[in-house]
Formats: structure tokens, C-alpha cells, sequence
């Protein structure tokens, strides 16, 4: 055990141990519109006021969530230089978060534009216009930034997976890994669907099958990046046993981010600084007296 022990707090999770912003607040952040002023503009509306869609990115083929959905979602990597659009249920997105209720609603322009689209292809097409619309007349809404996950190839399929998760769809993949679970906790965390992607983890028993698969594995031979993302979902899915065992264990362990020479990195994923007052910031303050 090494002579300074670094600061890590045993949690039992029942509800968010912290403040949070609210919906509207981070819709607010990352550029999103409260209701209309005279003689402003949202990122969907031109200078004169009339409905425009934004100048699109590269975008790839369209990903079909929900047959039947009402809503074009579209999600635009970090450097802006691609995005990806899904067809998804605006109702079932509601649902499942706070964030999307409010990004959907009639509190913010572009909740307002989406009904008001919807009100015109009703009465173009009647109440079952989902059948007779094409799938690129549908609203859509941009969203960017889907949390501190991990490097990948690109954020499509991790995506795709999370509005799977939130329409309570298979995943792509019937077993997934470790890292695409801790993943997809980032980015439910990220808009504020932890509750309803919880529920979703449990009812597929996905930590039971990645429990029984390093059953028979020392736990020692397990790499500090596994122990950190199996800590992290034990915190944001509100997993207990996680949190105890994983949390021990990195302590015992020590961590190459508890070095003195360690250099924090903003594109390092979400585990590996700790959330949730969880991980003390400031390594001069981790050590014991």
C-alpha cells in the first residue's frame, strides 16, 4: 500500500448525491433557445424569423430507432465535421429524460418549431401522417457534445445504442462489453437519462453477465481502467456492490492518476476522474495524516 493514501470516498448511492443543473439550464449551455424574443433568433431560424434548418455537417445515412418516430435527431461530432441522424419517437424521448422534455417542449424554440412542424403534416396529412410522410420532412433537432466517453472511431453506433436504450430496444450487440456500458452511462448521464438507462441495464441483466464473466478471474489481474469504469457505473446506475468493491479495490491498488507527475487530459473518458465528489481534484489534498 503505498505511504500516502489517495483520497477516495466509499459512496452508497440512492438518489444524485449532488446538484445538478437543470434541463434548461444545460440546453441553455450548449446552445440551445428559450422562447423567442422580438427581434432574435435561434440556431434553427434565419435573420427574418422564418423557420430554416441549420447548414448541415457531412451526414451519413439515416439510422431508423423507431419506424414509426415522429423526430429526426441529429448528432454532430465534436469538430463539427459529421453528423449523424436517427429516426426516433419525440414522445419516447420525453419520456426518458428531463433534458429531452425540455428540449421538446413548447418552453424552448426548438420544442416550439418541432410542434408546430408536426401541426402542419397533420393537416397536410392527416393524424396517422407518420405513415405518409418521408422521413426527411420530418423536424429534426441537433444536439452536439454526448459526453466524456472514450476514444472511438466514431460516435454513431454509441448513439444509435443509447436511443435504443431510451425506446427500450436491443442493443446492437446482445452482450456487451464493459466499456460500452460505461460508455453509454456517460453519455445517458450527459442528458440526463440515468434513471430510465438504469432501469434498462437491469431489466437486460447486463452487470449480472459481466459479473459471472470475471467470476472464475482474480480480480487483482484486472486492468485500472476496468476497475475505474466498473466504479463509474456503480455510481451513475446506482449499482452499490460496484461501488464498494471497485472503489476498495482502486485504493488498494494505487492509480497512475494519484502520481505526482500526472497530467490531467480533457479528452481522457469520464472514468478516469471520478465524479460525484467521489475523486478528490487536487492531489495535493488526496494524501492521509
Amino acid at each position: 500500500m503505498p505511504e500516502r493514501m489517495p483520497w477516495l470516498r466509499l459512496v452508497r448511492l440512492r438518489k444524485s448525491p449532488h446538484k445538478t443543473s437543470s434541463p434548461k439550464s444545460l440546453l441553455v449551455r450548449h446552445g440551445l433557445a428559450l422562447p423567442m424574443k422580438e427581434g432574435a433568433h435561434s440556431i434553427f431560424q434565419n435573420t427574418q424569423g422564418a423557420p430554416d434548418a441549420p447548414k448541415m455537417p457531412k451526414e451519413t445515412d439515416l439510422t431508423v430507432i423507431a419506424p414509426a418516430g415522429d423526430l429526426l435527431v441529429e448528432v454532430r461530432c465534436d469538430d463539427g465535421n459529421d453528423s449523424f441522424s436517427y429516426r426516433a419517437d419525440a414522445e419516447l424521448l420525453r419520456q426518458s429524460s428531463p433534458y429531452f422534455e425540455a428540449l421538446l417542449g413548447s418552453g424552448f424554440s426548438e420544442g416550439a418549431r418541432v410542434i408546430a412542424e408536426h401541426g402542419k403534416l397533420r393537416k397536410k396529412h392527416g393524424d396517422n401522417f407518420i405513415t405518409e410522410v418521408p422521413a426527411d420532412e420530418l423536424p429534426r433537432v441537433c444536439i452536439s457534445n454526448i459526453g466524456k466517453i472514450s476514444k472511438v472511431n466514431t460516435i454513431k453506433n454509441i448513439t444509435a445504442d443509447f436511443l435504443r436504450a431510451v425506446h427500450g430496444l436491443d442493443l446492437a450487440v446482445p452482450s456487451p462489453p464493459i466499456q460500452n456500458i460505461a460508455n453509454l452511462a456517460i453519455v445517458a448521464d450527459r442528458f440526463d437519462a440515468l434513471p430510465s438507462f438504469s432501469k434498462f441495464v437491469r431489466r437486460k441483466k447486463y452487470l449480472q453477465m459481466l459479473d459471472a464473466k470475471t467470476k472464475s478471474k482474480p480480480s487483482s489481474n484486472m486492468s485500472e481502467e476496468r476497475v475505474r469504469q466498473r466504479l463509474l457505473i456503480g455510481i451513475l446506475l446506482d449499482h452499490p456492490p460496484w461501488v464498494t468493491k471497485y472503489s476498495k479495490q482502486l485504493i488498494m491498488n494505487d492509480s497512475v492518476q494519484w502520481k505526482p507527475q500526472a497530467e490531467d487530459e480533457e479528452s481522457s473518458a469520464l472514468w478516469w476522474d471520478i465524479p460525484r465528489g467521489v475523486e478528490g481534484l487536487d492531489l495535493g489534498q488526496r494524501g492521509c495524516n
